[in-house]
């Protein structure tokens, strides 16, 4: 519980129950409804959200995995009820802040991660302003200040103990592994078919995708607390019954981008211990670098183009993996598509972009009819399946490097924690970011991951936990 409550001046509860009453008056009156009187009575339960906000936090947390996708209209849709409760988290958070400044660490707001996440969030504050739809990049921001509030902020007042960090990966990953248990069990029912892993996950992920990426990131601190507890201790068994699993949940969910992710992350726990990421990061870019150059130098990338009857989505997975060797398999092929898309509208935009959350409704115009297949009419309205190519479309080159400084500076800084936080728990710890992060990067070089609640929460997280662990460097 906070004890901020008891604290709070009346001069600023009599502020703050002031103003909405006449904010609610004024709306009332342009509106000509007078059930806008209603909020103000609202306010009375500010006491109960301020004593009791670290229970409603780490609800949140035990939400993440549980919650659905809840489509209210055709065009408006939110994620139940994580969403809502990172509302009603972030509003607090603004209340606390303003009733006690000094909740919240100044340091925290100096740090490093946290300078790099208001600086991306300020430049796609201006890319609106250039916006093709200022409505929809609006939405995208606002959506971005749930995120970061709770995620980022948050942590630094509500985490900062071992018992409060075990608690919170407890609320993660206990419903995950009830969730993972659920859908083994149903998966069964179609002898653990490739495309029965999809009926087996609703209503709590849309697709395996999302759903391998969030297990596969979370097996990480499962796997980190199985390590850090002694071979006498009581507890190691059950988590290494939930290890063993995830790990057939990570097979059985037929996800390349999730096993891709394994892979990398269990090779990222050496390259953290060698204090070589830095250099993982420059071959990594220089790499890709060098590759997109030769696309797009005499039209190679022209050689990479299906045929549209030929791009197939397999039932079975051994001819999945056949068709992807080939060339044949309908997501690469799509995605492909829509990378040509995005690059070519790009080079027209190149330093505002199109504006955040603006990819779909203008990709289509762009696209080459060499590259479509037949899912190319997308009628999920997904996006371009590159979180880095994204925001080079939506907000120009500074928005793509103002990310990928975030994403690179967080990986390396995670190595830095690692190698000078001396406690074992907290040690543990910066290891898991980092590899989480690694994990993250991968999925995302393939998908828009982030965007979702699941994994976007995860990495705003990450940030947040970084802030708190440098905290921890300075303790023996």
């Amino acid at each position: 519980m906070l004890p901020l409550f008891d604290q709070l001046s009346e001069r600023k509860w009599f502020i703050l129950h002031a103003t909405v009453f006449a904010a609610a008056l004024i709306t009332a009156l342009i509106q000509q409804s007078f059930w806008w009187m209603v909020v103000p009575f609202g306010v009375l339960l500010t006491p109960v959200f301020i004593r009791y906000t670290q229970h409603f936090y780490f609800l949140l947390l035990l939400m993440l995995p549980l919650g659905t996708e809840l489509n209210l209209s055709e065009s408006l849709s939110t994620d139940f009820p994580d969403e809502q409760l990172m509302w009603l988290l972030t509003g607090t958070s603004f209340l606390l802040l303003f009733l006690n400044r000094k909740l919240i660490p100044s340091s925290s707001f100096r740090n490093p991660v946290f300078v790099l996440i208001v600086l991306c969030m300020a430049w796609a504050v201006l890319c609106c302003f250039s916006s093709m739809d200022t409505w929809l990049s609006i939405k995208w921001v606002l959506a971005k200040v749930w995120y970061i509030v709770p995620f980022v902020l948050l942590p630094s007042v509500l985490l900062t103990t071992k018992s409060s960090m075990n608690k919170a990966l407890w609320c993660l990953a206990v419903p995950m592994l009830i969730i993972t248990v659920q859908a083994l069990i149903r998966h069964s029912f179609y002898d653990f078919s490739f495309e029965g892993i999809k009926e087996a996950m609703a209503p709590f992920f849309r697709n395996h995708v999302t759903y391998s990426a969030m297990l596969v990131c979370l097996m990480v601190p499962v796997a980190a607390a199985y390590f850090y507890h002694s071979k006498q201790s009581n507890i190691r068994k059950p988590i290494a019954f939930a290890i063993v699993i995830g790990l057939a949940a990570i097979v059985f969910a037929y996800s390349r981008g999730a096993w891709a992710a394994a892979i990398l992350g269990m090779a990222s726990v050496y390259i953290i211990r060698k204090k070589l990421m830095g250099w993982a990061i420059v071959v990594t870019v220089t790499a890709v670098t060098c590759f997109s150059i030769w696309l797009a130098s005499n039209n190679n990338y022209l050689k990479f183009a299906s045929n549209h009857d030929q791009t197939i989505f397999h039932n079975n997975l051994e001819q999945h993996l056949e068709a992807t060797l080939q060339g044949k398999d309908v997501s690469n092929a799509e995605r492909f598509y829509r990378w040509v898309a995005g690059a070519r509208m790009s080079s027209e935009k190149l330093w505002t972009g199109y504006g955040p959350n603006n990819f779909y409704p203008y990709y289509k115009s762009w696209t080459v009819k060499k590259f479509r297949t037949w899912v190319s009419d997308n009628p999920e309205h997904s996006s371009v399946h590159n979180y880095f190519l994204l925001m080079l479309i939506e907000q120009g080159i500074p928005g793509l490097l103002f990310f990928s400084l975030l994403f690179f500076f967080m990986l390396i800084y995670a190595q830095g924690l690692y190698h000078r936080i001396q406690d074992l728990y907290w040690k543990f710890t910066a290891m898991g970011i980092g590899v989480i992060l690694v994990m993250i990067g991968s999925l995302i070089f393939m998908s828009d991951l982030i965007e979702t609640d699941k994994i976007g929460s995860l990495f705003w997280l990450c940030a947040g936990l970084l802030i708190v662990l440098e905290g921890k460097t300075h303790n023996a």
